[in-house]
């Protein structure tokens, strides 16, 4: 997209655009009509670098979101590890599962007994 002059007829507006997989040069005007057609396109232009750049700050907003998911996932995941730990279970094949023989549990049931 831009001016062109071509030979001494002047300067004038063309756009190019795509036209079934070929690049089409298509001719706007010059003087008043090539002034409005540039403004126009500039301002097009400017319009989709905005929307681009708005979509990429949101992008990167959510995956600051998703970062700090994450990590609350692994603190939560630690956390309830270490209380089924102490709970006396054990991760067997991805399950969490009471521990049949439990030393801890022996002992106060004997205690309970006597």
């Amino acid at each position: 997209m831009g001016w062109e002059t071509r030979g001494h007829r002047g300067h004038y507006y063309t756009r190019s655009r795509r036209d079934h997989g070929r690049v089409v040069r298509e001719y706007v005007g010059c003087g008043r009509k090539g002034e409005l057609a540039a403004a126009a396109d500039a301002s097009r232009r400017a319009e989709r670098v905005a929307e681009r750049a708005a979509i990429q700050a949101e992008r990167e907003q959510a995956q600051a979101i998703d970062a700090e998911l994450a990590n609350l996932h692994r603190t939560v995941d630690l956390l309830a590890r270490g209380v089924l730990l102490a709970a006396g279970f054990e991760r067997h094949k991805r399950q969490w599962r009471k521990r049949r023989d439990d030393p801890i549990e022996d002992d106060t049931d004997r205690a309970g007994q006597s």
